[in-house]
Formats: C-alpha cells, sequence, structure tokens
C-alpha cells in the first residue's frame, strides 16, 4: 500500500476520532481489537473503490451482505458533477448535507457541507440538493449534472409540483 499512503493515513485518522469519540462519549471501556489490521481492509476497500473501471470487473464479488464497489465516472466534457447527499440520524432527527463539484477530469471545483438541523431524510436530502444547485448558479455552471443517492427526491422533482404537496417549496425552486 506504499502508493496509497494518502489513503491508509486518511482512513487511519478517521478511525482513530470514531474509536475515540465512541470511547468518550458511549463506552468507556471500548477498545478495538487488531485495529491495524481493520485499518488496511478498510483501506483497500477504498483503494479499491476508486479503481479504474477496467480494473473493477476483475475483483473479487462480494455476497451475503449487500456490499458493492462503486466508482465515481466524471460528467461529459465540458461539464461539472455535482454529488449530493443529505442524512438524518433518525426521521426526523438531526440533520445535514453536503455536496462536492468536480470537472469532467476529477478536479475538485468545490464543496460544501451544512447543518439542517432537526427534519426528516427526504427534507435533508431535497435542501443538500437546493444548496448544491444555489451553489452551482452562482458559480455560473451553464452544464451540471447532478448524482444522488435517493430516488424519492428524483421522483419529486421530476413530477408534477402541487401546491399542497409535502416540501412544494423547496422542490419548487429545485
Amino acid at each position: 500500500m506504499g502508493e496509497n499512503w494518502n489513503t491508509v493515513f486518511a482512513v487511519t485518522t478517521w478511525w482513530l476520532w470514531k474509536w475515540r469519540n465512541k470511547r468518550c462519549f458511549e463506552d468507556p471501556e471500548f477498545c478495538q481489537s487488531q485495529a491495524a489490521a481493520f485499518i488496511k481492509i478498510q483501506a483497500t476497500k477504498i483503494i479499491r473503490a476508486f479503481a479504474e473501471p477496467s480494473k473493477q470487473e476483475h475483483l473479487p464479488k462480494r455476497s451475503g451482505y449487500g456490499e458493492v464497489l462503486v466508482h465515481w465516472l466524471p460528467p461529459t466534457e465540458n461539464w461539472v458533477k455535482l454529488n449530493v447527499d443529505g442524512a438524518s440520524r433518525g426521521n426526523p432527527r438531526y440533520a445535514g448535507g453536503g455536496g462536492v463539484f468536480r470537472d469532467y477530469h476529477g478536479k475538485w471545483i468545490g464543496g460544501f457541507s451544512c447543518n439542517l438541523n432537526w427534519c426528516s431524510s427526504m427534507k435533508a436530502e431535497l435542501l443538500a440538493l437546493l444548496k448544491g444547485l444555489r451553489l452551482a448558479w452562482e458559480g455560473q455552471f451553464s452544464r451540471l449534472e447532478v448524482n444522488m443517492d435517493s430516488q424519492a427526491v428524483v421522483n419529486l422533482i421530476q413530477g408534477p409540483c402541487m401546491n399542497n404537496q409535502a416540501f412544494h417549496f423547496i422542490i419548487k425552486e429545485c
């Protein structure tokens, strides 16, 4: 993993932070056994996820618990891609969202994250999308491709917008 030191470092930092918080806030007796092996597995998963599609065809298929290796696909030439997501810790609970803008070479253009306070997961997805679209408008991205993981939000936005439907004012702006 010598050539992937940045990934290993990021994964190590992330999991040390998560384990520290678990110990401080949830379980004072928590101790991660075999941390190095765990981190190596997690880093390998991330490295595989960012592998070129041609290399992914030769990866072993996972089964049993629904894990799927994915990768990012660039937008069409001269377009910008917005990857956006929103989530809540319950439905409703505290929520947040964020997004990333990249060009067709995969180069980072910008990103955002936002605290959405107390709302449902659907509203979090919609508000994160709206924030991303507003930033795209401000950045004058005339050719924008959007990816998100909520088919329900895509269906809401593509369907007719009724004045009495839930999230009407958010959908109307999207």
